[in-house]
């Protein structure tokens, strides 16, 4: 009798000690055990007999219409032994408690009906995670297609100012044609003059005005008469700049030398209004027996610097935007991993990287389009000194050393003693991370970095064992957002399309050279040049 006392109280002890709650009827639906946790979630106590149906009230989790007690379930309908309800309770205090709910029939050793037990689950938690989940994927995709539409729009004025720089190309080379013209008759080079799209002025040695078509009339506001027989400098240049320029101009005009001469030079200037504003301004001389003269051609840049300044400041505005929605969702993302919000399923973890994958690669597109507008506006400045190439090369190399090993390249520095070059070695060492970087990613065994001295200064190279690049993908792979389909180690490294797109900027920016040579199922090698210091 001892031994029956002792199993009963260690298996009441064990049933009040379990996290789920649990309550045991008879076949009148009486409660004849319940354990704590049964009695938190119900709000009644067991000592107080009631039956099942007077305190187990639960309803549909859509409708929150009333539903039969999975006990009357099992009591009622024959040969049903077990009932699982997934419901919400509705406690003594008028709580509404998320619950999973299994009934169970509770037979003797012989098979003859005794009751009937209850188990069920508190899964509010459980609920509120799902919530949150819900709630940070919808925000996500708001996020995304916000991001995609701005991302659309950017790509969309790129191409748009892509557009206006070939048509200022084509004018530039208008422009020139035009002057071939004006040289072989003096009636075309008047007619032409006078329709002339951008001002033109002629001036002796003395920088003394002696053409003033019509153009030169709109844009600076004095009219023929006016402007005839007056100094050049008087006329065009703010007064801040009239004194520095005059004698640079004088010794350009008597000598045919200086900065201004056959080329074309971005200036401010004076309309008579007084108001400052930027032109392009070439000069070439034209010499007689006798003396020399000098036309002009001024072409009024205003509204490109305009929609210059208005690209740069949308890109910056737009990155900004975007900018901040991805720093919440990668905090945010982060906490989640981290289980913030409670423990992640493995399937909830995948979904959560793939998300995060996402959002990096956004961040770079967004660093990359920075750097490259900065670059192609002139805002980036390069910091020129006199430094080795040998250095920068071993430098980046050997940061990328591991990663090498991860991906079973070799990586082989093949220099010889290269001489100084005059650069900016910040600039330079993106150029070098980004080609390496490609050249491990598309290598198989291996990737060589050479270095040489040439007539114009130095030439660096890397080349991979890869799979090369047709001839057709090559004439293109310097271009903004191009990505060629070489197949990538791993699986399908996505990049911005941008990163060849800057070398090019920087390296053409130090006067250098950057190239693709390559045959299909032969490997690539990148090279580019730097002047000698």
């Amino acid at each position: 009798m001892n031994f029956l006392t002792s199993s009963q109280e260690w298996f009441e002890a064990i049933l009040y000690s379990i996290d789920d709650a649990f309550i045991v009827t008879d076949l009148e639906k009486k409660i004849i055990f319940m354990n704590s946790r049964a009695c938190r979630l119900t709000g009644y106590d067991f000592r107080d007999r009631f039956k099942i149906n007077e305190i187990f009230h639960i309803v549909d989790e859509s409708s929150h219409q009333s539903l039969e007690d999975p006990v009357d379930l099992i009591l009622r309908e024959e040969g049903v032994t077990e009932a699982i309800v997934p419901s919400i309770l509705i406690s003594r205090e008028g709580y509404k408690i998320p619950i999973d709910c299994r009934a169970s029939l509770a037979c003797s050793k012989e098979g003859k009906r005794m009751g009937v037990a209850l188990f069920f689950r508190d899964i509010s938690e459980r609920h509120r995670k799902e919530e949150v989940i819900s709630e940070i994927e919808a925000k996500w995709k708001v996020s995304m297609r916000e991001m995609a539409l701005a991302q659309q729009a950017t790509l969309n004025i790129l191409e748009d100012l892509e557009r206006e720089k070939l048509n200022l190309e084509r004018e530039i080379v208008e422009r020139k044609r035009i002057t071939e013209a004006l040289r072989s008759s003096e009636e075309l080079h008047r007619q032409i003059v006078e329709t002339a799209y951008d001002a033109f002025i002629g001036m002796d040695e003395n920088g003394t005005i002696t053409a003033w078509n019509n153009r030169a009339e709109t844009i600076f506001g004095w009219s023929r008469k006016e402007a005839l027989g007056k100094s050049l400098t008087e006329i065009i240049l703010p007064p801040g700049e009239r004194k520095n320029q005059h004698s640079e101009l004088k010794h350009f005009l008597k000598t045919g030398e200086g900065f201004l001469l056959n080329k074309w030079v971005e200036m401010t200037a004076l309309h008579q209004n007084g108001s400052a504003f930027s032109v392009e301004l070439t000069i070439w001389p034209v010499r007689s027996k006798e003396k020399t003269y000098f036309n002009a051609f001024v072409h009024d840049i205003s509204e490109r610097k305009r929609l210059g300044k208005m690209k740069d400041e949308f890109i910056s505005n737009v990155s900004h935007e975007m900018r901040t929605p991805l720093t919440i969702i990668k905090g945010s993302l982060e906490n989640i991993k981290i289980g913030v919000v409670g423990e992640l399923t493995p399937a909830q973890t995948e979904v959560i990287d793939a998300i995060f994958r996402s959002v990096n690669r956004l961040a770079r597109i967004i660093n990359d389009t920075l750097d490259l507008s900065r670059l192609e506006s002139g805002r980036s400045i390069i910091n020129r000194c006199d430094l080795k190439p040998n250095l920068l090369v071993q430098e980046v190399i050997h940061n990328f050393e591991k990663t090498a090993q991860e991906s079973s390249i070799t990586l082989i520095e093949d220099l010889s003693s290269l001489p100084h070059v005059s650069a900016d070695p910040d600039l330079i060492i993106q150029v070098l991370t980004n080609l390496i970087s490609n050249a491990i990613r598309f290598g198989k065994t291996k990737v060589i970095v050479t270095g040489s001295k040439t007539e114009q200064g130095v030439k660096i190279s890397v080349v991979d064992d890869g799979l090369g690049i047709s001839e057709e993908d090559q004439k293109k792979i310097f271009n903004k957002f191009e990505q060629l389909n070489r197949p990538a180690g791993g699986e399908g490294y996505k990049g911005t399309g941008l990163g060849l797109a800057i070398c090019k900027e920087i390296i053409e920016r130090h006067q250098g050279k950057i190239w693709v040579e390559s045959l299909p199922g032969k490997g690539s090698t990148f090279s580019f040049t730097i002047p000698q210091a």
